[in-house]
C-alpha cells in the first residue's frame, strides 16, 4: 500500500531505510547461524518486487546489498557465506553488488594513514582470499 500524501510517503521511506540499517541478522538465518538459501531467496525476491513496484528498485538493491555485506562467514571461513554468494550471483544485479561494496567499505569506519600501509594490507589479503 502506497502513501498518497508526499509527507507520509517520505516518512515511510525514511522508516524503511532506518529499519534496514538496524537489521543485525540476515533474513533466513537459522538459530545455528546458518543462512537458509531457500528462505533468503524467497525474502529477497519479495523485497525486490516491492521496491520495484514502488519505483525504488535501484536504491532497494543498494540497501539489500549493504545488508548482505554484514553476512557471517560459513563454517569453513568463506565470507560471505555460500548462501549469500549463491543468491547474489542468481540475482546478478549490479546495484546489489554495488550496495555490497558500499557496505564493505563503510564497515571499516573512519581510519587514517600513518601505519605504513599495514592497515590496508590485512583487508586486502582477506578480500583476495
Amino acid at each position: 500500500m502506497q502513501a498518497q500524501n508526499p509527507d507520509q510517503r517520505a516518512v515511510a521511506v525514511e522508516a524503511a531505510f532506518q529499519l534496514l540499517d538496524r537489521v543485525s541478522r540476515i533474513p533466513g538465518t537459522a538459530s545455528d547461524g546458518n543462512v537458509d538459501i531457500v528462505s533468503l531467496r524467497r525474502r529477497l525476491t519479495e523485497v525486490r518486487r516491492l521496491c520495484a513496484e514502488d519505483g525504488r528498485a535501484k536504491v532497494g538493491d543498494h540497501r539489500i546489498g549493504q545488508l548482505r555485506s554484514r553476512a557471517p562467514p560459513d563454517e569453513s571461513g568463506l565470507w560471505p557465506c555460500y548462501s549469500i554468494c549463491e543468491v547474489m550471483e542468481t540475482v546478478a544485479s549490479k546495484d546489489l553488488a554495488d550496495g555490497f561494496c558500499i557496505g564493505v567499505y563503510n564497515a571499516r569506519g573512519v581510519h587514517s594513514g600513518g601505519e605504513g600501509g599495514d592497515q590496508e594490507r590485512e583487508p586486502a589479503a582477506r578480500y583476495r582470499g
